[in-house]
């Protein structure tokens, strides 16, 4: 007996052949977006070797990138106890939303405003009040002895030290040209630069 006409399946090389012709194709990137950042002022820097050890940290007001919530810890004798402490700091995301990942980069200012000592990290993945990995993505900047001889080109008559944090957020989006720093991290304009101050005291 003959099948019936209904139930004779197509030879499937067909289907395949027609399924591929339909196929469509797209490409979008991964970027670090320009954000801008933070400036941040630490007054009262003198009293630094007095007050700190190793592991104490000032931290930033809180700043806005990428749609997130950031604040900047400043380590002036560096996370871990050893011979030659090194300036370090390192950036938490403190609002809770939906993880990200972000690069940025820490500047130690000179009188001027222009920087003397920086450091670029990532990007890697942030998440609520902690990075992803068992450092949170540390910005070693220079030895707290170089930076205690290089203090009078520094430190402000007011006895202050300004940092800066350029925080740039990853985003998905279409094919684009973009221009970028060596190191991978764009810089914000002095328009879209918060500011906070923490006094030693």
């Amino acid at each position: 007996m003959s099948p019936s006409p209904s139930l004779i399946v197509p030879p499937l090389h067909g289907a395949c052949l027609c399924a591929f012709h339909a196929l469509t194709s797209s490409s979008v990137r991964a970027r670090l977006q320009p954000i801008g950042g933070h400036l941040f002022r630490i007054r009262g820097y003198s009293l630094v070797d007095r007050m700190f050890v190793a592991g104490q940290a000032v931290w930033s007001g809180e700043f806005a990138a990428g749609g997130h919530e950031w604040r900047l810890c400043y380590l002036p004798k560096g996370l871990m106890e050893r011979g030659d402490p090194v300036v370090s700091a390192f950036i938490s995301l403190v609002n809770h939303t939906e993880d990200t990942s972000a690069a940025y980069r820490v500047s130690i200012l000179d009188r001027f405003g222009s920087p003397a000592y920086s450091s670029a990290v990532g990007p890697r993945l942030f998440k609520y009040l902690r990075s992803e990995g068992k450092e949170p993505g540390m910005a070693e900047l220079v030895s707290a002895e170089e930076l205690k001889r290089a203090a009078d080109r520094l430190v402000d008559d007011e006895d202050c030290l300004h940092i800066r944090c350029d925080v740039n957020v990853l985003s998905i989006d279409k094919e684009a040209d973009e221009h970028r720093s060596a190191d991978g991290c764009t810089e914000g304009t002095a328009a879209n630069y918060s500011k906070s101050e923490y006094t030693i005291q």
